[in-house]
């Protein structure tokens, strides 16, 4: 399959490897956007099943970012595409300076579905498949806006059929959301909606990190000697070790341990674990193997008599770290080893030489042990984005009271209390094949 196309124009696919050179003989073909003096031009391919012929500028673009997001630099979103890549593909949209050199400065891979099930309208979701966590687009620093403004124009222009655009799981009050919102607020003709929820998150940027102050911070005297017992109780059965993997880990056998701890738990029997499918399965391996080989990934272990009873996985992206996957023994969930884990890692912050200025929990909201000892909280923000009349009608007047009366979360959860329990475990290992 070749790795892109032009679109709307099919004037040929990308086979010589070479993004910039293919640019070059379809000038005319790009959507362009002027920001005071700044200019930029968007290239949409479609078919982009492979990094591969613009791996070196993701590279250099991934060392510049506004924001980091490890699920859409190469280290994840290679594996991706390798092992997840839906049967129709993704689009991905390439935002570059209108300069001589015409540097990447944008990247956003963009999935085509419906709008919903019961209305099949054509639209756009940025690619959130089911191990992404965070879609925040790739922008490089200083040029937020005038990414999003080329996009947007690209987006309502006369070369994009699909005038309704999904960006979920998108962090507010950073960069690259506050210029997105800058630039809708000077784009009239653009309807939005937003949602937004909270996810556990340490923010280090507004002092000295010190793990005794975060725990403090975190949790009360009662509830930190409470864990402290839980401890001692668990060493009472077993010897205790923390282990963090280092250059010479086998990091194929590890991976093999945490899969199968994951599956041995509650995930596993409802069949959303990842040892469940066989493609999730493997995307973690590719995608943990590749941060190990990159000096990237922390692997925290914890082992009773050497048998694995939790573990967590962190993925660092600029000067941030991403929790992807975390797994723990339910057999000992009386002894909280999840939580247990998680004070660890706090404790090991006061050694770390990565200078992080924040951790991402990447969780859904007061779920998981990162509530119970990580003090503060992030805004993720959910953004429906209609273009022309129709559309934004659609999205600014009618989604939101539709939304808010037929929501996803409040569906689930009747649905999940009226089924019995063996009728909606079922349902969702139908769903994982």
């Amino acid at each position: 399959m070749p790795y892109g196309e032009t679109a709307p124009v099919r004037a040929g696919p990308l086979e010589s490897g070479d993004a910039a050179a293919w640019a070059d003989n379809h000038h005319d073909e790009l959507e362009r956007s002027d920001t005071a003096a700044a200019k930029a031009e968007v290239l949409h391919l479609t078919c982009a099943n492979d990094l591969q012929p613009i791996a070196a500028e993701l590279q250099a673009l991934t060392g510049t970012l506004a924001e980091p997001n490890v699920f859409f630099d190469a280290i994840m979103l290679q594996p991706a595409l390798d092992t997840l890549l839906p049967k129709d593909g993704i689009d991905c949209v390439l935002i570059r300076e209108e300069t001589e050199d015409r540097r990447l400065i944008g990247l956003m891979p963009l999935m085509r579905r419906p709008l919903h099930k019961f209305l099949p309208l054509p639209a756009y979701r940025f690619w959130d498949h089911s191990q992404c966590f965070r879609s925040t687009p790739l922008m490089r620093t200083g040029c937020e806006e005038l990414c999003w403004s080329a996009f947007i124009n690209w987006f309502q222009g006369p070369g994009n059929s699909r005038k309704y655009l999904h960006i979920p799981l998108l962090p507010r009050y950073g960069p690259i959301s506050d210029a997105l919102h800058k630039t809708l607020a000077d784009r009239p003709q653009i309807g939005a909606f937003t949602t937004s929820q909270q996810t556990a998150f340490f923010d280090f940027r507004t002092g000295v990190i010190d793990a005794e102050a975060i725990l403090d911070r975190a949790m009360g005297k009662k509830t930190r000697s409470n864990f402290r017992r839980k401890l001692r109780n668990l060493e009472k059965e077993g010897t205790v070790v923390f282990e963090e993997l280092t250059p010479d880990t086998d990091i194929d056998a590890l991976s093999d341990e945490f899969l199968a701890l994951e599956n041995s738990g509650w995930k596993g029997k409802e069949g959303t674990a990842l040892a469940a499918k066989i493609t999730e399965a493997a995307f973690f391996k590719s995608a943990i193997a590749r941060a190990h080989a990159e000096g990237r990934l922390s692997l925290l272990t914890m082992r009773l008599d050497g048998r694995l009873i939790a573990a967590r996985t962190e993925i660092y992206g600029g000067n941030g770290g991403f929790v992807f996957k975390i797994a723990f023994d339910e057999t000992l969930s009386r002894m909280s080893p999840g939580v247990l884990l998680e004070i660890e890692r706090i404790k090991r912050l006061d050694g770390d030489d990565r200078a992080l200025a924040f951790l991402d929990s990447c969780s859904a909201f007061n779920n998981g042990p990162f509530y119970r000892v990580w003090p503060d909280l992030m805004t993720i923000e959910h953004l429906r984005l209609g273009a022309g009349p129709l559309m934004k009608t659609f999205t600014a007047r009618l989604l939101p009271p539709l939304y808010w009366a037929l929501r996803p979360e409040r569906l689930k959860s009747l649905i999940k209390s009226a089924l019995p329990r063996w009728v909606y475990v079922a349902v969702q290992r139908l769903r994982k094949r």
